[in-house]
């Protein structure tokens, strides 16, 4: 039916004309506001804090925190994460803990939901199940973690503690407390728990904060895992 009111149609141009702009705006801010919460999530999930608190456990201790806390078997019982509550601000949490009981004991699954905020996911709400935790390291020879004690920062690191790998953020969580981490040695992929998808997030062992690219060539990887390999790196490997 033909508009009687010319005044109407042209209203009627100008509304659509109004949520056509409102659509792109809305349009162009969504990844902005994306950005926005990505940021802030990544800042919860604080390495380069994480990073420091291995330091401060090889200040405290002589040496750095071994993989898994362990029984007198020397079966896994909890993540190095555990261990290092007291260095993350975690010191009445830790003292909760049986530490000579699994992770998934009765008592201490009951800790699992007062996992601290630094050890959450950087990624959406939702994305990766309660409770779990996205930083892993490489357990094996000639890694960070190795063996039951852990290792010392000055004698064990030849190679330099800037080239090599402490832990990583990966595309595949855990349970926060679960000693569960990324096997290293003859045999084992490195390009494992959806690490290479993007690249990813990793703590140096000087305590800083480096980007691993997807592209990077085998070699290399194996080179910034291994803490005495003799390798020679770039500086911006």
């Amino acid at each position: 039916m033909p508009v009687s009111n010319p005044r109407l149609a042209f209203t009627r141009i100008e509304a659509a004309v109004v949520l056509a702009i409102i659509a792109l705006g809305v349009g162009l801010l969504i990844p902005q506001v994306q950005k926005v919460r990505e940021s802030a999530a990544r800042a919860r999930c604080n390495i380069s804090q994480i990073g420091l608190a291995f330091h401060n456990y090889q200040h405290t201790h002589g040496r750095l925190p071994p993989a898994a806390v362990t029984g007198t078997d020397g079966t896994p019982l909890l993540s190095w994460r555990v261990a290092l509550l007291p260095f993350i601000e975690g010191h009445e949490l830790y003292r909760e803990f049986r530490l000579d009981e699994p992770w998934d004991s009765p008592h201490n699954k009951q800790l699992l939901p007062r996992m601290p905020t630094i050890y959450g996911s950087p990624w959406q709400v939702g994305a990766v199940p309660p409770h779990h935790a996205v930083l892993l390291g490489y357990v094996g020879p000639s890694a960070a973690f190795e063996g039951r004690e852990g290792l010392n920062l000055k004698a064990d690191f030849p190679d330099g503690t800037s080239n090599t790998l402490l832990f990583v953020e990966v595309g595949e969580p855990t349970a926060w407390t679960k000693p569960d981490d990324i096997p290293f040695g003859p045999g084992h992929a490195v390009r494992q728990r959806g690490l290479f998808r993007d690249g990813f997030r990793a703590s140096v062992a000087d305590g800083s904060r480096r980007f691993v690219r997807s592209e990077i060539d085998e070699p290399v990887v194996r080179a910034i895992i291994t803490r005495n390999g003799g390798e020679q790196l770039s500086p911006d490997w």
